[in-house]
């Protein structure tokens, strides 16, 4: 007879023949009659096997039920996943991916504050070595082009490693992990968020990149840029949009003076009207000589749409030539606030356009260049008691 090799089983030379058993920590050893194939054999073998793998496949799913996956497949499963935008859910989607590789299988009541630093950390390394093997390619790339006769790659190059380096990355990190057992606690599957209460790694020393632009460097954007840098600025200044939702307008969009916006971030419609140059864009873009065929409002020379990343890079380019190396689209939104504030909009109106998070932003600009405007006042009228011999 042909031997079968059969789980958890044990056997013995008895007098030329063989005695089978069964053994396992979650039986007592019992004696198989007859061998492998018999109909008493398999009488026998056939409910311990089952009994055994059912403990076992219990003990797994009871351990699943109380691990971080788990736990992420409740959250994915709830009504609080669900008011999240679209944009946000992929990006969390992302994050909490990650979460599982690294430590899905972790019972999640357990999981400490020290814990989430730890994998904070490794996040952060894996950027770095991400950003290195890019660059490393990139320089490869070059290397070559040049020694086929080949001009290298236009875009712009990976940044350089510094200490901040993947910093952000791993507060995103953080952030939604914060979120995911923020909902935990709110649901009593866990006492306390591990996640809560931790600083950031990149903490920002300024808000370069944020600022808003002054009135100048808008005005010089729209009568000098070039169209494409142009039409952006516009969309951005009279909108107050983000730069991917700008990117994301059509010319369907635009009924009479108004504009309708779908947010990408928040997926909120918004009405807004159009003002100042933004009417003459609409007005091109919608008219009957218009060259470009794309659905957009915001294309290139070349008449194609603009990616949210491409226009950055063209705008930064364009921006680092001026001189104004401390501004980027975003600060057009800080500006759209001050615009509205200052036209008598009420906050209602103004958190409506551009969001609550960015309004609060914008009120510290703005109080910073009222400010401004005070002392540069001060000091005119300092100057001119000066030269009037005035004390």
């Amino acid at each position: 007879m042909t031997e079968v090799q059969l789980r958890f089983l044990d056997k013995r030379l008895r007098n030329g023949r063989y005695r089978w058993y069964f053994r396992h920590p979650l039986v007592e050893r019992t004696r198989i009659p007859g061998q492998p194939g018999e109909a008493r054999f398999q009488r026998v073998y056939a409910p311990l096997l089952a009994k055994v793998e059912g403990e076992i496949l219990a003990k797994a799913q009871r351990a699943d039920e109380g691990s971080i996956r788990s736990l992420v497949d409740m959250y994915r499963r709830s009504d609080e996943w669900d008011q999240l935008a679209d944009k946000t859910r992929t990006d969390y989607d992302r994050e909490l991916d990650r979460l599982c590789r690294m430590a899905g299988d972790l019972p999640y009541a357990r999981l400490s504050p020290q814990g989430v630093q730890n994998m904070r950390s490794q996040v952060k390394a894996a950027t770095v070595e991400a950003r290195r093997a890019a660059i490393a390619k990139r320089e490869a790339d070059d290397a070559a082009a040049a020694e086929a006769g080949r001009k290298g790659s236009k875009r712009k190059p990976p940044a350089p490693v510094t200490k901040t380096t993947g910093a952000r990355t791993a507060d995103y990190f953080k952030s939604v992990l914060s979120a995911l057992f923020g909902w935990a606690v709110e649901n009593h599957h866990i006492a306390r968020n591990p996640a809560g209460g931790m600083r950031k790694l990149h903490r920002k020393k300024n808000v370069d990149g944020r600022k808003p632009w002054t009135e100048h460097q808008i005005q010089y954007a729209i009568e000098h840029g070039p169209r494409h840098i142009r039409d952006g600025v516009i969309l951005g200044t009279y909108t107050g949009q983000r730069l991917k939702t700008c990117c994301n307008m059509l010319k369907s969009q635009s009924v009479g003076p108004q504009v309708r916006i779908r947010q990408e971030k928040t997926g909120n419609l918004v009405d807004v009207y159009a003002t100042g140059p933004l009417v003459n864009l609409l007005a091109r873009r919608l008219g009957a000589n218009d060259k470009d065929d794309a659905p957009q409002l915001l294309v290139q020379d070349n008449g194609k749409a603009y990616s949210e990343r491409l226009y950055s890079e063209h705008l930064r380019s364009w921006l680092d030539e001026q001189g104004w190396v401390d501004i980027s689209f975003h600060g057009l939104r800080y500006s759209a606030a001050g615009t509205l504030n200052e036209a008598g909009a009420t906050v209602a109106t103004i958190v409506s356009v551009i969001g609550h998070s960015t309004y609060q932003m914008a009120l510290k600009y703005l109080a910073a260049r009222e400010d401004q405007k005070r002392a540069a006042a001060l000091m005119e009228e300092a100057a001119k008691r000066r030269e009037f011999g005035a004390d």
